[in-house]
């Protein structure tokens, strides 16, 4: 028997201090009175489990289900032994406890004796009442700044979590401390999850509404946000508005930015209004994400401007600025030397740390662009692509803390970005190339186990069963054509570009090319891939449309290469997302065939 079997559970109801202690695997808990813990709705009749799963022990919800798990919104959680976890479920809380000696544990918890923590400093108040702690809670922040947790615990609740909670508890009469009884919570009242809205962050990836979005002060005195720290203007919901319906700041001084009511990030001008679409870039290290997306935003602007007269532009330049200066570096260079661009790093230039479910972690920055039909202004759109670095896409990325890729869930279209070079078998076919790319060794070939990472991951967030597919289009990109062209009849690939109009026929045609390749040569892509989703199409495309420099070699021998950018032709960069946005908003680039 393994240690996690002995262990016993303790489930402590933090209001009541009733506990009930795991006596069997699995340990359900609902609203069904045949649970092992009965939780009242609106919980579901069967919630959540607690099961043993190859000797360790895990919460995991049933059906779509989430929970509130030690201050994050999850699907499921590892249970760690000997350290105490924190649960909401409907109006209740618990402590849990994985331990040998449930009693001992749970007779050192002083039931009614509440403490508020506040999170950047440590300081605590109390002890105080169930029933006074709504009143101890900042009445006009509504900010992931503090925890209330119970005297003889060492967890908690954020008290933006469970303001309402408390607030709907009162005592009977004037009488002593009893038993607090539970109040429904008022409409207006309700907390932000971030599981629920028509607006979705383009930074966090979670949900509010227009009504809950948030201001940035603009006077000099409110200066300091909670979240953001000193150096970052206070973000508040507005209350006041200016006769022309601007918003005022506390200090009455109007202000037109506004923010994500969770993390606090900036949100770009008419946010609220347009219509926005996540395209999300998966690929394993080095495998030239960010060329592809430089080249891929240069080429698409010229691409939708001549032949869909739409207009793709910068939504907020300040926030891209990043991807500007690395477009810059590329077709503003005049040596391979200063084309080159450096790798993603996990917390580098393209992350920020910012507040998510309470915690601190590093998020990729989003780049925006609106696309803007200039015969119809009315039907514009956004599109919002990330850098992220290949490692966060790796198995084994604990996702609570470094949730950098869960834009995944929230995307309209994924763009699979596979590198050739990466595959021993497509070296081994392309021997005596003189690319220098097929030269490279070193690098585990893992494509396959990323995209299916990416495909588990997705469906946890979005709770779909593991044999669903996605209704989302995926395009796997094989980068390098001008390397493995030859491997092909490169000049049966057709441009797919027809008189304003995406050519189906010329679409299909390229992909069955590549998917034939692929099914030849590494086969497990394609299986994947197609495991992923019910639409999915194989591009064939370049970055550069030539082989990179040898710049020399780093400290292990491995060469530093860059492009000549006096011979970059990008090669059908654009096509796949042209694609993807056919699926998704096909009025932009609408489909045809050539006769």
């Amino acid at each position: 028997m393994s240690l996690a079997a002995k262990l016993q559970l303790a489930a402590f109801d933090c209001f009541t201090g009733e506990r009930v202690v795991a006596g069997k695997w699995p340990f359900i808990i609902g609203s069904d009175p045949a649970c092992d813990l009965v939780v009242e709705e609106p919980v579901q009749g069967r919630h959540c489990e607690i099961a043993l799963v190859n000797a360790k022990v895990w919460i995991r919800c049933l059906g779509s289900n989430t929970i509130f798990f030690n201050g994050n919104l999850v699907s499921a959680s590892e249970v760690e032994r000997d350290k105490d976890h924190s649960l909401i479920l409907g109006h209740k809380l618990f402590v849990l406890r994985l331990t040998k000696d449930p009693a001992s544990w749970c007779s050192r918890i002083r039931v009614g004796e509440w403490l508020i923590q506040h999170v950047p400093t440590g300081a605590n108040v109390g002890p105080f009442p169930p029933e006074r702690v709504a009143s101890q809670i900042p009445k006009h922040e509504r900010e992931f700044e503090s925890i209330a947790y119970l005297s003889g615990t060492t967890t908690g609740f954020y008290t933006e979590s469970v303001r309402d909670i408390f607030a709907a508890l009162s005592l009977p009469g004037d009488s002593e401390l009893g038993t607090p009884v539970a109040k429904p919570p008022e409409p207006e009242q309700e907390i932000l999850t971030g599981e629920h809205g028509s607006l979705t962050c383009p930074t966090c990836w979670l949900k509010f509404d227009p009504g809950d979005v948030k201001h940035v002060a603009v006077h000099e005195k409110l200066k300091g946000d909670a979240l953001l720290g000193e150096g970052e203007m206070k973000r508040f919901w507005a209350t006041r508005f200016s006769d022309n319906g601007v918003a005022l700041d506390p200090m009455g001084i109007p202000t037109m930015d506004i923010a994500c009511p969770h993390c606090h990030r900036k949100l770009p001008p008419d946010f609220v209004e347009l219509k926005h679409h996540i395209v999300s870039i998966v690929g394993a290290p080095t495998s030239g994400k960010s060329y592809f997306l430089s080249v891929f935003t240069q080429m698409f602007q010229k691409t939708m401007f001549r032949h869909f007269n739409t207009a793709f532009v910068d939504a907020d330049p300040s926030s891209n600025a990043a991807l500007t200066m690395m477009r810059d570096t590329l077709f503003g260079a005049s040596t391979p030397e200063q084309a080159r661009l450096a790798k993603t790093d996990l917390e580098g230039d393209m992350y920020e740390q910012l507040t998510r479910h309470g915690r601190k972690v590093y998020l990729p920055k989003p780049f925006i662009f609106n696309i803007q039909p200039r015969d119809n202004p009315s039907e514009a759109r956004a599109l919002i692509f990330y850098d992220n670095a290949g490692e966060h896409f790796q198995p084994g990325i604990d996702q609570t803390k470094q949730p950098g890729t869960q834009h995944l869930a929230a995307s309209s279209g994924i763009i699979f970005l596979f590198d050739p070079a990466y595959n021993k078998e497509f070296r081994r076919r392309l021997n005596g190339h003189h690319d220098p790319q097929l030269k490279v060794v070193g690098h585990a070939d893992i494509q396959d186990t990323i995209l299916t990472e990416a495909r588990v991951l997705v469906k946890k967030i979005i709770g779909l069963d593991g044999r669903e597919k996605l209704n989302t289009p995926l395009a796997v990109v094989v980068g390098k054509l001008d390397v493995w062209g030859e491997l092909i009849e490169r000049d049966d690939l057709s441009y797919p570009i027809l008189d304003g109009c995406l050519d189906t026929k010329a679409i299909d045609e390229n992909s069955t090319l590549v998917r034939d390749l692929l099914i030849d040569i590494c086969p497990q892509i394609v299986a994947s891939a197609e495991a992923m989703s019910h639409q999915v199409k194989y591009f064939p495309v370049s970055s550069f449309g030539c082989s990179p420099e040898v710049l020399g070699r780093d400290a292990n021998g491995v060469p530093i290469l860059g492009p000549d950018p006096s011979k970059i032709e990008p090669i059908l960069v654009e096509i796949p997302v042209l694609w993807l946005l056919s699926k998704i908003e096909p009025h932009l680039v609408p489909e045809g065939a050539a006769n």
